[in-house]
């Protein structure tokens, strides 16, 4: 499990370890999260999973959240970016699976708290390269994120459920990210 934290406001510095890329709190041994600019969005629509941290760990971790389905999309659309060149991350397939797979499994409510986000966070310089990238790799069928979906052993593996699904998945992405 990957962990991500976004920047650490200059109040609660003194409560961390920053070594790029990571981040931990003080005090804690065999855990870090990554750190990572793109992160900043994540803290819009969080949903808590507090209740599932071990008791053990309660007091260390007292609140614990997942970002909601458009911060953790934003997030994807960086790491395939990020990994689109890179034969060892294979070239970022599960991360463009993901993203699918994410806007696949959105409900109303996921839509309505994108729809909150994307106006709240229109101005954030991280929502327009988030933009950019959508339009860039995902926008239509012949583009390279799209192309990485259908070559995603996941996807290979449901092609015929899943093959019919790839424009309405464009048309969904568009509408999400305005492009």
């Amino acid at each position: 499990m990957d962990l991500l934290s976004q920047p650490v406001g200059s109040k609660d510095l003194e409560k961390v370890v920053i070594k790029p890329p990571r981040i931990k709190p003080k005090g804690v041994e065999k855990f870090h999260a990554f750190y990572h600019r793109e992160a900043e969005i994540i803290n819009f629509g969080l949903i808590s999973v507090s209740e599932k941290v071990p008791d053990a760990l309660r007091g260390i971790f007292p609140n614990v959240f997942l970002p909601s389905a458009m911060s953790y999309i934003i997030l994807k659309l960086f790491a395939f970016r990020d990994r689109i060149q890179d034969e060892k991350k294979d070239y970022g397939r599960h991360h463009a699976y993901d993203i699918f797979a994410s806007i696949l499994d959105m409900d109303e409510d996921d839509w309505k708290t994108a729809a909150r986000q994307s106006e709240l966070q229109k101005d954030s310089q991280i929502l327009k390269e988030a933009k950019m990238l959508a339009g860039q790799y995902f926008s239509a069928p012949d583009q390279l994120g799209i192309i990485r979906i259908r070559e995603n052993v996941q996807f290979r593996s449901n092609r015929t459920i899943y093959d019919p699904v790839i424009p309405i998945f464009i048309t969904d992405l568009k509408e999400l990210f305005q492009v």
